[in-house]
């Protein structure tokens, strides 16, 4: 069982308040960090059901709000045999790394990557200090640019707010999840202990605007061992369907969608 690229969410807290996060994080009204024995245990299920992934990231939120990031990280490296191309890490430049974070990514800097998302010095007040102890380190990193008013990383963001019905036919379902990057691209997100195949998707059942469905994500904190091999084929039939519950309700991401200025401040 091959995966493409999963997110792990493990705070929902951030340091800004974007109006069109991707993730929603502004809009939870109770935001929980991940305890440490949550990561261990959905890590291990993790990657008792998926055999190996190309990039496992590590977000929020803003991760560097966890107290224990550095413990988290060694806990993904551990795995690292099991991830093909890159464990990469997600900051908004807000907050500078802690040594003891930037001992554990040196330790693994063949296989580490660092997102550095650049919002403009207003916003990512720590973006130098974050970029020059990187370098130092001689940590990989990548800066994603959505400063000033234009030369935005995929032209600016997608707004998500909006999750009314839009696509009311099977074949308008199948045609949205089609031209959808995100559903096309396979990428899995885990939140709360469950893996899902979309974060709208997650965040629509979180919330109520469709209901909790058993064959469209797999509750990774509450999984045993007995049961991976059942697993394991629920994960292939979720990656071989055409679309998801969510698409129905969803603008999705696509060449030519509506893009706005990043990072708006609620």
């Amino acid at each position: 069982m091959n995966l493409r690229r999963t997110t792990m969410v493990i705070t929902q807290r951030c340091t800004l308040k974007c109006k069109l996060c991707l993730a929603f994080m502004p809009y939870y009204e109770n935001p929980v960090d991940m305890t440490l024995s949550d990561v261990e245990k959905t890590l291990k299920s993790y990657f008792d059901i998926v055999d190996h992934v190309g990039i496992f990231s590590v977000t929020g939120g803003e991760p560097l709000m966890h107290k224990d990031i550095a413990k988290i990280m060694e806990m993904v490296f551990s795995y690292r045999n099991q991830i093909e191309d890159t464990i990469d890490m997600v900051t908004n430049g807000t907050i500078p790394i802690g040594e003891d974070l930037l001992q554990v990514l040196q330790d693994n800097k063949d296989k580490v990557r660092i997102i550095v998302s650049n919002y403009g010095k207003d916003l990512s007040k720590n973006i130098d200090k974050v970029i020059k102890a990187l370098e130092e380190w001689g940590i990989n990193y990548r800066v994603q640019n959505y400063a000033g008013d234009d030369n935005w990383l995929f032209d600016g963001w997608v707004d998500f707010s909006d999750h009314s019905l839009k696509h009311d036919t099977p074949e308008k379902l199948r045609q949205q999840a089609l031209r959808c990057i995100f559903r096309r691209g396979h990428y899995y997100v885990i939140n709360d202990g469950e893996l899902h195949p979309c974060s709208r998707s997650y965040w629509r059942m979180r919330t109520g605007v469709i209901p909790k469905n058993k064959e469209q994500y797999i509750d990774l904190l509450h999984a045993n061992e007995e049961e991976t091999e059942e697993l394991k084929e629920r994960l292939k039939s979720i990656e071989n369907l055409e679309a998801l519950n969510s698409c129905a309700y969803c603008n999705g991401v696509y060449n030519g969608i509506k893009r706005y200025k990043p990072a708006e401040q609620l």
